[in-house]
C-alpha cells in the first residue's frame, strides 16, 4: 500500500471509529432518558432517588463521551486528506523507520491490514517533534534520530 492509500485508509478507519463513538454514547444517552422515566413510573422513596442518582451519573458520563467524541470529529473534519503535503503539517502521514505517524488525532495505534499507524496530535511528543520537518530531515526522540522517509 502506499503511503497516500495508508493515509486515505487511516483517515477513513478514523473517521468510523469517530462515528461508532458518537453512535454509542447517543444510544447510551437515550437508554438511560428511558431508564429515567422508567424508574419514575415504578419507585418510590430513598431507593428512586438513589436509582435516579445513578443514571444520572451515567447519563452526564456519556453526554461528556459524546461531546469529546464530536470534538474528535470537529478535528478529522479539519483535515483534507487529498492534500500533499512538503512539510509535516496536520494531516501528513509521515513514514519513518520507526512506524508510519498520521498527524491528525490521537487515538493510538491503527492496524490496517500489514500496516499499522500511530494517530496522534500535533500537540503529542513526537507530533511537536515531527511538524514543520521535510522528507530528509530527523527527529530526535529519547536519545535516539528517527528519520523522516517520506511525507503524504
Amino acid at each position: 500500500m502506499s503511503i497516500s492509500e495508508l493515509k486515505k485508509a487511516t483517515f477513513a478507519h478514523l473517521t468510523e471509529v469517530i462515528e461508532q463513538k458518537i453512535q454509542t454514547a447517543k444510544d447510551e444517552i437515550e437508554s438511560a432518558r428511558s431508564s429515567i422515566v422508567e424508574d419514575t413510573k415504578s419507585s418510590a422513596g430513598d431507593k428512586y432517588e438513589t436509582n435516579r442518582e445513578m443514571i444520572q451519573a451515567d447519563m452526564s458520563r456519556n453526554e461528556m463521551n459524546f461531546a469529546k467524541a464530536q470534538e474528535l470529529k470537529d478535528e478529522l473534519r479539519r483535515i483534507n486528506i487529498n492534500a500533499t503535503h512538503e512539510q509535516v503539517a496536520i494531516g501528513s502521514m509521515v513514514s519513518t523507520p520507526k512506524g508510519n505517524y498520521f498527524i491528525s488525532i490521537g487515538l493510538g495505534v491503527v492496524n490496517l491490514g500489514k500496516e499499522k499507524v500511530f494517530c496522534i496530535s500535533e500537540a503529542s511528543p513526537i507530533g511537536e517533534l515531527l511538524m514543520g520537518k521535510k522528507e530528509g530531515d530527523s527527529i530526535s526522540f529519547r536519545g535516539e534520530e528517527i528519520p523522516i522517509k517520506k511525507i503524504a
